[in-house]
């Protein structure tokens, strides 16, 4: 890493940088997130399955603090667990760049996801998409994030998919509240939760009252006719016109 870092030194319009499974662990995700710190190029970086753990999340969360320049992160399939989750929190509490960020299946539970609900969603400022899937993150998690939703400003995607909280009614009506407060949310995927049937009506009343919310993905295992419900209401609302959009455009009939 440090031999590749070096170089990278001497191309200052690299503007991306994409390891999958590269296992160069910590040692190398600390060196090239100390270099990040002061590099003003890097616009996105993936490190996909490269055994990075919560040490260089530590590392990483002091160089999101001065680097102003990422818009894309993507952390998929490395052990990063709830102590990574919350250095990542901290340092984006406090970035102004960063737009998109995946963690799928980094082994955040609980107490990881409680901590991106109160951190990462209610504190940053600049997050458009957000992947937590195929985390534990469960019912206490969800919670949070839902009671922090309507906080945040940009969101728009937020992909809660095998997070395993389907069956907590009060986990599915928290989250339903959140979004039903939010303004920008467009696409939400929650596939691979089963959802509890008497808050998913309370999640059906919000999808069809929010008409910029325009994708859903949902778990099939429930009952068809609320399946075809919440599948008629997304076919409405991606019909709805934007707000402030252009009147009388179409042509008047004789």
């Amino acid at each position: 890493m440090k031999g590749l870092i070096d170089t990278l030194n001497n191309y200052t319009d690299c503007d991306q940088l994409s390891f999958w499974r590269a296992s160069f662990g910590d040692e190398g995700g600390v060196l090239l997130a100390n270099w990040l710190r002061l590099n003003s190029s890097i616009k996105l970086l993936e490190m996909i399955d490269t055994k990075i753990t919560l040490h260089t999340c530590k590392a990483f969360s002091n160089a999101l603090q001065s680097n102003e320049t990422l818009n894309t992160v993507t952390l998929d399939y490395n052990d990063l667990g709830d102590e990574g989750a919350q250095y990542l929190s901290i340092g984006l509490s406090w970035n102004p760049s960063i737009a998109n960020l995946s963690l799928k299946y980094c082994n955040i539970t609980e107490n990881g996801g409680v901590v991106i609900g109160n951190e990462m969603i209610g504190k940053n400022q600049s997050l458009v998409s957000l992947n937590l899937q195929g985390n534990p993150i469960g019912p206490n998690g969800i919670i949070q994030i839902g009671q922090n939703l309507p906080k945040h400003p940009k969101l728009e995607s937020l992909n809660l998919a095998d997070t395993a909280f389907g069956s907590s009614k009060e986990a599915v009506i928290e989250l339903a509240t959140g979004i039903q407060q939010n303004e920008l949310l467009a696409a939400l995927n929650l596939n691979l939760n089963k959802l509890d049937e008497e808050a998913a009506r309370k999640l059906l009343e919000v999808v069809q009252n929010k008409p910029n919310l325009k994708s859903l993905i949902l778990f099939e295992e429930m009952s068809t006719s609320l399946f075809v419900e919440f599948m008629e209401a997304i076919k409405k609302n991606k019909g709805a016109k934007k707000k402030g959009g252009k009147k009388g455009g179409g042509k008047k009939k004789k």
